[in-house]
C-alpha cells in the first residue's frame, strides 16, 4: 500500500508503464460505476418489462415501451407471426417500440418515460465523453511517464547501440577499433554482441528433441549461416554512446558523402576492404524485446511482412462482420423458399441453444471459456492468445449502453487486479523480466476507438425507442444520411434482412435521445482522425528531414538525444546493482533464449572449442554439456549467496579472485568500488556465473542492500 508507482520503475519501464495505467483505468472505470454506471442500471430496472428477476431487470431492454408502465408478457404480443424466432418478429419488435414516438408516455417511479429515456442517454454520453477524454490524456501521460523514467533509471540499452550495415564477414576487434576512433578520445567499448543469422535455427534447436536424427543437418546449418546481421555495442558510459551516436550520421545524404576513409573497412578482411560500407548506428533496444530470429530481416522486409498481415486480419474482420450482418438475410431468404432443414434440427445443432430455443452455454463451450480464468484455467485459450485488460475494455465499452452493469463489473476487475498483482509483484513472485514502454504506448493508442465502438452500439440500443427527431440535427444532413442508407435497398439487403426502411434507420440516427450520440460519434472520430494524421504526418516529415541531414539525428528522441547526469558509468552501475534488467545483450543469457541452448547438448553454438569433461557419478567422464553449465552457474550462485566455497567446475571463490584488481566484486568493509577500464571483465564473469543477487545475498558479499520499494 505504501509503495508509490514511480518506486515500481525499479523493475523496468514496462512495470513500471503496466501498473500506471492499470491503475489509472481502475480509477475511471470506479467513477463510471457509479456515474452513469450505478444511475442506469436503477432506471433500467424501474421498467419491469422482463418477469425473470435476474440480471435482465438492469438491461436497457427491461425499460420497456414508453407508452407502457409494466411488464411486457401483459400486452399479450405472441401472435403466431412473431413467435418464432426469425427476421419478421425481429421486425416486427423493432416497428413496435418504433411506432410510439407519436403517443403519450407512461410514468414510471412519477417520471416521464420520454424524458427519462432522454436523461439516461445524456448520461451515457457523459460517461463516454469522459472516457474519450480519459484515453486522449492517457497517450500523452503515458509517453511523459516513460521519458521521465527512461531519463532516472539506468538500463543496458541507456549505454548501448546498435550498429546495422555490417558485412557479413565482420571482424569484433575491427568494429570495436572503428567506433573507438569514430567516437573519440576517452570512449571505451565495455561488451559487444555480434548477432547472427539464426532464423529457423533456433526453432531447430528448441525442437531437437524431436530432431534427433538431424543432429549433423542443424549443426551444419549454424556453421554456414554464420553472417553477421547487426551488432549491440555497450559503452562503458552513457556519454560515450552519445559521443559514437553522434559521430556516425543515420542520415543517408550524409552517408553518400562520407569520404571513404572514415566508412568502415572491417580490417582490411573481405569485400569491405575495397569497398567500406557506411555503418548505420542507432539507439539499442532493451535485451528482452529482442527476437534475435527476426534480425536478418530488413526493416523494408518487416513493413512488408506487417503490412501483408495486417492487410489479412481486416479483411478477415470485415468477411466476418458481413456474414453476421447477413445472417438475418440469409436465415429470412431460406425460410422464404421454404427449403433447407426444418427449425427443429437447425436448433439441435446450434450449440448455443437448447431444444426449445433458449439460449444455453454447453458443456464444451463452457470449458473453453472458463482458460481465460486464471484460477479455474490456464489463462490463456488453444491459440496462445493472453487474456489481456485491453479485451475487457472493449467488450465493457461496446455493451455498456445496454447492460451499464458491465461497468461496475470492470471496476472490480481492474481494482482487484491491480492490488493483487502488485502484492504478487512486490512479496510473491520473482524479479519479472523487464521490457520496454512498446506494449504501453499500443495499450494507451487503441482506448480511444473503444469509445468510437461504444457510442455506435449506443445509438442502435437506444435509438430502438421511437422518439421524435432531434432539433440538433438539419434536414439537409437527414436527406443525406436517408441517401446513403438506400444503398443497401437497392443491393437487396434491406428488404429481407429487415422490416426497417432507409428512413426508419436514418431517424433511429437523429431522433432526439441518440442525435447527441450520433453527434458525438463523429466529433470523436474526427479528433482522432486530426491526431492520427497529423502525428503520422509529423513523423514522417522528421524522418525525411534526418535523412537528408536537413536534421540532427538525435532531433526528437526526448532522453536518447539527451544528456542523462543521473546515468553512472558502466561499470559502477553493474557493481553497485544500480543497472535495471539485464546486463547483456548475448543470445545465450537471454531468458528467452536460455532454454534453447540448454538443449543443445553438445552442439557448438558460438565457440569452436571443445566442450569441457564433467565426472558423473558412476566416475566416467563425459562430455559437459550446457545443462551442467546452467545448474553449476546456479550452484555457484547460491554457494556465494551464503557465502561459502563452491566445490566443482566453478569455483566461485576461484572465479572471484581471478578478476583483476580493479574489476573485483567489493567485499566487506572495503571501500567502494572506483571506475576503471577493465570494468567490462566483472560483467562477463557474473554472467558466467549467472549471478543474480538478492538484497541478503549483496549483503553476504558486501555489495551495497537494496531496500524494497
Amino acid at each position: 500500500v505504501k509503495c508509490h508507482i514511480k518506486e515500481l520503475k525499479e523493475f523496468g519501464e514496462g512495470v513500471h508503464m503496466y501498473f500506471l495505467l492499470l491503475q489509472h483505468i481502475a480509477v475511471l472505470f470506479v467513477v463510471l460505476a457509479f456515474v452513469p454506471g450505478a444511475v442506469l442500471v436503477i432506471f433500467n430496472a424501474l421498467g419491469g418489462w422482463y418477469d425473470t428477476a435476474d440480471l435482465e431487470r438492469t438491461m436497457l431492454g427491461n425499460f420497456g415501451l414508453l407508452t407502457h408502465n409494466g411488464a411486457g408478457s401483459a400486452l399479450n404480443l405472441t401472435t403466431s407471426g412473431i413467435s418464432s424466432r426469425s427476421v419478421s418478429q425481429e421486425g416486427s419488435v423493432t416497428a413496435l417500440f418504433a411506432s410510439t414516438w407519436y403517443q403519450p408516455a407512461a410514468k414510471v417511479a412519477g417520471m416521464n418515460k420520454r424524458s427519462l429515456l432522454v436523461a439516461m442517454s445524456a448520461l451515457d454520453l457523459v460517461g463516454v465523453v469522459a472516457f474519450f477524454g480519459f484515453a486522449m490524456f492517457m497517450i500523452y501521460r503515458v509517453r511523459r511517464t516513460a521519458h521521465a523514467s527512461d531519463a532516472s533509471a539506468a538500463t543496458l540499452k541507456d549505454y548501448s547501440v546498435r550498429v546495422e550495415g555490417l558485412p557479413p564477414d565482420t571482424s569484433a576487434a575491427a568494429l570495436k577499433d572503428y567506433l573507438t576512433k569514430a567516437a573519440g578520445e576517452g570512449v571505451e567499448v565495455a561488451e559487444m554482441e555480434l548477432c547472427r543469422c539464426v532464423d529457423n535455427l533456433v526453432a531447430l534447436v528448441v525442437e531437437r528433441g524431436k530432431l534427433v536424427e538431424q543432429h549433423e543437418l542443424t549443426l551444419a546449418k549454424v556453421q554456414r549461416t554464420a553472417e553477421v546481421v547487426t551488432a549491440f555495442v555497450t559503452l562503458s558510459s552513457h556519454e560515450g554512446r552519445q559521443r559514437v551516436l553522434r559521430a556516425l550520421p543515420r542520415s543517408l545524404m550524409k552517408q553518400w558523402r562520407m569520404k571513404p576513409e572514415r566508412k568502415f573497412n572491417n580490417g582490411g578482411i573481405g569485400m569491405s576492404r575495397i569497398r567500406p560500407v557506411a555503418l548505420n548506428v542507432s539507439p539499442a533496444p532493451e535485451p528482452s524485446d529482442i527476437k534475435y530470429e527476426n534480425l536478418e530481416y530488413s526493416r523494408g522486409e518487416r513493413i512488408v511482412r506487417s503490412i501483408a498481415t495486417n492487410t489479412a486480419k481486416y479483411l478477415v474482420l470485415l468477411v466476418g462482420f458481413l456474414l453476421v450482418s447477413l445472417a438475418p438475410a440469409l436465415r429470412m431468404g431460406i425460410a422464404a423458399k421454404g427449403s433447407g432443414p426444418p427449425r427443429s434440427q437447425c436448433t439441435a445443432a446450434c450449440s448455443y441453444t437448447d431444444g426449445t430455443g433458449n439460449y444455453v452455454l454447453s458443456n464444451a463451450n463452457r470449458e473453453l471459456y472458463k482458460q481465460c480464468d486464471p484460477v479455474s484455467g490456464t489463462g490463456a485459450l488453444h491459440n496462445k492468445l493472453d487474456c489481456q485488460h485491453l479485451y475487457v475494455i472493449y467488450v465493457v465499452m461496446v455493451y455498456s449502453s445496454g447492460i451499464p452493469l458491465l461497468y461496475i463489473l470492470a471496476a472490480v476487475h481492474f481494482s482487484t487486479c491491480y492490488w493483487s498483482e502488485k502484492y504478487e509483484l512486490l512479496r510473491l513472485c520473482k524479479r519479472p523480466l523487464t521490457y520496454s514502454r512498446d506494449l504501453a504506448f499500443y495499450f494507451s493508442s487503441s482506448l480511444p476507438f473503444a469509445a468510437l465502438w461504444h457510442l455506435a452500439f449506443g445509438i442502435w440500443f437506444f435509438g430502438l425507442y421511437g422518439m421524435p427527431k432531434s432539433p440538433l440535427i438539419a434536414k439537409t444532413f437527414r436527406r443525406s444520411l436517408e441517401s446513403s442508407v438506400k444503398v443497401f435497398k437497392v443491393l437487396g439487403l434491406m428488404p429481407v434482412a429487415s422490416s426497417l426502411s432507409p428512413q426508419l434507420v436514418a431517424w433511429r440516427f437523429t431522433q432526439a435521445n441518440t442525435a447527441p450520440l450520433f453527434l458525438a460519434f463523429i466529433a470523436c472520430g474526427g479528433v482522432l482522425f486530426v491526431f492520427l494524421t497529423t502525428s503520422t504526418w509529423i513523423e514522417l516529415m522528421r524522418s525525411l528531414a534526418k535523412q537528408l541531414g536537413l536534421l540532427s539525428d538525435m532531433a526528437g528522441e526526448g532522453p536518447e538525444g539527451a544528456a542523462m547526469t543521473a546515468v553512472p558509468e558502466f561499470s559502477t552501475a553493474v557493481r553497485s546493482q544500480l543497472l535495471i534488467g539485464p546486463a547483456t545483450y548475448e543470445i545465450e543469457q537471454n531468458p528467452a533464449y536460455r532454454h534453447a541452448f540448454a538443449a543443445m547438448e553438445d552442439l557448438q553454438w558460438v565457440s569452436n572449442k571443445p566442450p569441457p569433461l564433467t565426472t558423473t557419478k558412476s566416475g566416467r567422464q563425459r562430455r559437459r554439456t550446457a545443462a551442467d553449465k546452467l545448474r553449476a552457474k546456479q550452484r555457484a550462485a547460491l554457494a556465494v549467496a551464503a557465502g561459502t566455497a563452491f566445490p566443482g567446475p566453478l569455483h566461485a571463490n576461484k572465479v572471484v579472485t581471478e578478476l583483476p584488481p580493479h574489476s573485483q566484486l567489493p567485499v566487506a568493509g572495503a571501500a567502494p568500488p572506483q571506475r576503471s577500464s577493465g570494468s567490462q571483465v566483472a560483467t562477463k564473469q557474473q554472467a558466467e556465473l549467472g549471478m543474480d543477487l538478492q538484497p541478503a545475498a549483496a549483503a553476504a558479499e558486501g555489495w551495497p542492500e537494496q531496500k524494497p520499494p
